[in-house]
């Protein structure tokens, strides 16, 4: 015994109002589907980030405030694994290039009160 399948296309003459939906239904899903790509492509983009990190949150008031410049994951926060950055291949420490804060308009240089840890 044979079994033969052919392809069977059914046409059904749909109205202009179904037409227009089915159009507007199509562009929303296009969009969709565009912005859903747009934003997954985005996404690599914030893996990773600065974090400056003190082991006291409340620093008003002080006159010092001890900190760490962490490179890592943003899931992972200070526990999780931390890049080396400002090191080459050989593990060699490079030099802070520059390092400030500006208030009302006014740099101020505070390279020389970075140490390497």
């Amino acid at each position: 015994m044979t079994c033969k399948i052919t392809n069977v296309i059914i046409t059904k003459k749909i109205s202009y109002k179904q037409n227009i939906i089915f159009r507007r239904l199509l562009n929303v899903i296009k969009k969709l589907l565009i912005g859903a790509l747009a934003a997954s492509m985005s996404m690599s983009a914030f893996a990773h980030f600065q974090l400056i990190h003190t082991a006291d949150s409340d620093i008003s008031g002080k006159a010092s405030v001890p900190f760490e410049l962490i490179f890592t994951h943003p899931a992972e926060g200070v526990e999780g694994h931390k890049m080396d950055i400002g090191k080459d291949e050989k593990g060699k420490i490079n030099p802070v290039v520059e390092f400030f804060s500006v208030h009302n308009g006014e740099k101020k240089d505070l390279k020389s009160y970075v140490e390497t840890v």
